[in-house]
């Protein structure tokens, strides 16, 4: 699998590299043009981990990863603080920038969930877990992402109360 050269590094130094692909975005780039001019790495053969959505842990943060979701996590905050900025000026605008944020995440969660599916596959449960969580915390369980997720850690045996659960009749009281 090959990854964009500027989602590898420090998460300091991809996130600075995330800021400058949105400055070029706002100024009227096409994603095709913007990523048709940087070069690959392979993952296989590239030292470090695959880092989703947080940065590395504090005693890792300096070396080098791939931080896959810092572009989506920097225009999802990007489109947060645009909605704020207009609350209670242009509810439009500010509806506008909030419906983008939330897709931006929905799109996050979904390929979250596409890599734990993965990760299962690969019978590698302790990988898919934590993917599965973080997509519970921020979809909610009761959105159909989350139930998805929920239903998983319920397979993996993680979890042992399906939900949402049946309902009773009742007669069944």
């Amino acid at each position: 699998m090959q990854i964009p050269t500027c989602f590898y590094g420090s998460y300091k130094s991809v996130q600075r590299n995330c800021q400058k692909l949105i400055k070029r975005l706002t100024k009227g780039e096409s994603w095709q043009t913007i990523f048709s001019e940087i070069d690959l790495l392979e993952v296989g053969t590239t030292p470090g981990s695959l880092i989703l959505d947080d940065p590395a842990p504090p005693v890792r943060a300096s070396e080098n990863h791939f931080h896959c979701f810092v572009l989506v996590r920097e225009i999802s905050k990007a489109h947060q603080e645009l909605a704020t900025s207009f609350s209670g000026i242009d509810t439009p605008i500010a509806d506008s920038h909030r419906q983008k944020a939330l897709e931006t995440a929905q799109g996050r969660d979904q390929a979250t969930y596409q890599l734990a599916l993965v990760y299962r596959a690969q019978n590698q449960p302790e990988l898919a877990v934590p993917l599965l969580v973080q997509i519970i915390r921020s979809q909610q369980p009761i959105r159909d992402l989350g139930k998805k997720a929920y239903a998983q850690l319920v397979e993996l045996g993680f979890a042992d109360t399906p939900f949402p659960r049946p309902v009773q009749s009742s007669n069944n009281r």
